[in-house]
């Protein structure tokens, strides 16, 4: 494909630069060097966007937009042009066969029935910004078409009003962010949660924080839950608090459609923490281990299928 080589998730990647895989494709990356559950994929690298909008018949409108100052006052009006032109650029045909071809070679080096599509940016999970939650993800994708719009959708995010409003206030400039995507095999996770390798609540390094939830982790990152909390010793791992949530609302794959939905909580499973001590220690291990590799504090996601954990994404954590 030219300047394009798709990364594969499952395979030894030997640059590992942000620049190329983006923030979260780079971790992803380290971490199956350390031999991390991290689910199969491929990573379409920034290069894939580059030439996706030099090949775009908007693009020179795209670049008029970017080199002019945005601020407060045009934010919502630049994003959505911006955002526009993304969506109504055409995917060149080596690239539409490239990914057919990744996703086909995924499809027989592991059994999916669908797959996560995730933003990595090149100014994302960094150890002075994080970027998270400013770009978009996308969850139990099960076909080809809907995975390539999801691909768009992903790149039309890196100009939301929120990232735009990030970079501004951040004093990053717009027209040098790139960004990568992810695929991945869904995880479709039975539980789902966020560890912090520190405790970032009572800034407190000595500590591990963990919330979890049932179902899947978009509930956690999107705030729509009040997830388990369990608090674990570093040293020791002796859990030390674990707070149970009210956990009412979880979400899961929507079988009658691409994506996921909300349900209400089986009243049996909100008045009780949804793991075991034993898979609390046995997430707080990984944990170390990462933050041990990175030599920082982590942001670590995670999901929890058929009790087997899969790591979905590991970041610096920004706040301590």
């Amino acid at each position: 494909m030219g300047r394009v080589r798709i990364q594969k998730l499952y395979e030894f990647i030997e640059k590992k630069d942000f620049n190329i895989l983006g923030g979260k494709g780079a971790h992803l990356a380290k971490l199956l060097d350390l031999k991390m559950p991290v689910p199969s994929g491929f990573i379409l690298p920034t290069t894939c966007f580059k030439l996706f909008l030099e090949k775009s018949d908007y693009f020179q409108r795209i670049m008029s937009i970017l080199q002019n100052p945005i601020n407060f006052e045009n934010i919502l009006e630049v994003s959505k042009q911006l955002q526009d032109s993304i969506m109504y650029s055409k995917f060149q045909e080596k690239f539409l066969i490239a990914v057919k071809n990744a996703w086909e070679e995924l499809s027989k080096y592991t059994n999916i029935d669908y797959v996560a599509v995730r933003s990595s940016a090149t100014v994302e999970d960094l150890e002075t910004a994080s970027f998270a939650g400013q770009a978009e993800t996308f969850l139990c994708i099960d076909n080809l078409d809907d995975l390539l719009k999801s691909i768009k959708q992903c790149w039309a995010s890196l100009y939301s009003p929120s990232a735009l409003m990030y970079c501004l206030t951040n004093n990053i400039p717009v027209e040098k962010v790139q960004m990568g995507v992810i695929v991945q095999k869904m995880v479709n996770s039975d539980i789902a949660g966020v560890m912090f390798t520190a405790d970032v609540v009572n800034k407190d390094p000595s500590k591990i924080l963990i919330n979890i939830t049932w179902g899947f982790g978009e509930t956690i990152a999107d705030g729509k839950v009040d997830a388990d909390e369990i608090l674990v010793d570093k040293e020791t791992l002796e859990i030390l608090n674990i707070r149970i949530g009210k956990k009412e609302l979880m979400s899961i794959r929507n079988v009658n459609a691409c994506g996921t939905r909300i349900i209400e909580t089986p009243h049996n499973k909100r008045d009780c923490c949804c793991i075991t001590e034993q898979k609390i220690i046995e997430i707080a291990k990984i944990g170390l281990e990462i933050e041990k590799k990175f030599d920082h504090y982590q942001d670590i996601e995670f999901a929890i299928e058929n009790n087997e954990i899969k790591i979905l994404q590991s970041r610096p954590v920004t706040t301590m």
